[in-house]
């Protein structure tokens, strides 16, 4: 270990002696190691080489190349007109929606150095056909004549009308398919709901429409890769890094302002990313989610294992799954997935669970995420007036606790 080395760990830890019983300081300090053992890599820290190689772009070139479409939406517009943007609305749901409003934000306020008067909202996907959203209804006074940008939200294209006819200017990006959507002039989708190929999440669309010749940064590159299954081979696996950047930021149980005041999860976000390049961003949440997953893997382990063998039922067919009655959603996705994986001969994972203020069954249909899949799961999902992507869809089945033998037979 250098000597340069030595004095900055000496340093952090004489900052953490001050008061070590603050878990504030404690978190700077774990942070700060972490931080200062990745900054001095200047590679990406390499994934272990899989099995398959499902990556769907094998290069940096072929990932940049791939956003063509993004760029061309981007050229239709002005930065004049992108800078013009005073009210972002973003999906706080998930590090995609989280991400593409930052970005936003980042872009129109220069990392929030100007005073720009800039309104944020985050709000929630509506996966309604028809009619406007009331998401956006809520937001009504807020819009009209301002210049918005709406992103990661799949809002149908009654909805995106309306906030064209209100606002003064108006764009809209996201990941969701959605009837008549890519015919309006002021709409970009990717499409990864696909079935039959996974393009873009939402936030390198965002990237490329406010930066189309600046090359994506590694942060959104692994939220990509994750969000939309790209298995991008060159990048760190995309799961520890999510779940790292989900425990500080997206869903920060700690930080209830951010739920409250969303540009003060962007100015926290923008001061991390902003701290040393974007690489070191990347392997920093890589070393924090490796740590994360270890205590993730021994409770998705404890809690899969009471999974069980049964039969889903639908008015179409009838499929061979493995089930469980489940919901603590932090661990959610990563139990379905590995249920899934680990029963090859089963069509889908089901994770359900019953919830007593909605009088309804939460379902949650997930495959082990393999490319091939055969088993259209929004499809399925839709059928039961639900939603969904390629690998994961999501329904509720209103009904009595008893009512779940409709669903599904042991």
């Amino acid at each position: 270990m250098s000597n340069n080395i030595k004095k900055k760990l000496n340093k952090i830890k004489k900052n953490y002696e001050n008061n070590p019983g603050d878990a504030t300081a404690m978190h700077q300090f774990y942070d700060r190691i972490i931080r200062l053992s990745t900054n001095s890599s200047d590679e990406l820290f390499a994934r272990k080489k899989p099995k398959e190689n499902w990556s769907k772009y094998k290069t940096e070139e072929e990932y940049e190349k791939s956003l063509t479409d993004s760029i061309t939406f981007s050229n239709k517009f002005t930065e004049e007109q992108k800078k013009s943007l005073d009210v972002i609305i973003f999906n706080r749901a998930n590090s995609d929606g989280v991400i593409s409003g930052y970005i936003a934000w980042d872009y129109v306020t220069d990392g929030g150095s100007l005073s720009n008067d800039v309104k944020v909202f985050s709000s929630n996907p509506n996966f309604q056909k028809f009619g406007v959203a009331k998401e956006i209804k809520a937001l009504e006074k807020f819009i009209t004549g301002k210049n918005v940008i709406i992103v990661d939200l799949s809002y149908n294209k009654d909805t995106l009308e309306f906030v064209n006819n209100i606002a003064k200017f108006f764009i809209f990006i996201d990941n969701h398919a959605a009837i008549g959507v890519s015919e309006l002039p002021y709409a970009h989708s990717t499409d990864t709901g696909s079935k039959n190929f996974a393009n873009h999440a939402a936030c390198a669309a965002v990237w490329k429409f406010f930066y189309p010749d600046i090359p994506v940064s590694y942060v959104v590159q692994s939220i990509d890769s994750g969000d939309a299954k790209l298995y991008l081979s060159y990048l760190p696996d995309p799961d520890p890094i999510n779940l790292a950047l989900a425990v500080k930021f997206t869903k920060n149980q700690t930080k209830p302002e951010y739920n409250t005041n969303p540009v003060t999860l962007f100015r926290d976000l923008h001061a991390f990313l902003t701290d040393g390049t974007s690489l070191q961003a990347l392997n920093f949440l890589a070393v924090l989610g490796q740590v994360m997953s270890r205590y993730g893997e021994n409770m998705k382990l404890e809690v899969a294992t009471k999974a069980t063998k049964a039969v889903f039922k639908t008015q179409g067919k009838d499929y061979n799954v493995t089930v469980l009655n489940y919901s603590q959603p932090g661990l959610l996705k990563r139990v379905a997935k590995y249920m899934a994986s680990q029963n090859p001969d089963t069509d889908f994972s089901v994770i359900w669970f019953y919830n007593y203020r909605e009088r309804a069954f939460d379902v949650t249909l997930t495959t082990s995420h393999r490319p091939g899949s055969t088993v259209d799961l929004v499809k399925i999902a839709k059928s039961l007036g639900g939603q969904g992507f390629k690998d994961t869809a999501h329904f509720k089945f209103p009904g009595l606790p008893g009512d779940i033998d409709k669903l599904i037979k042991i």
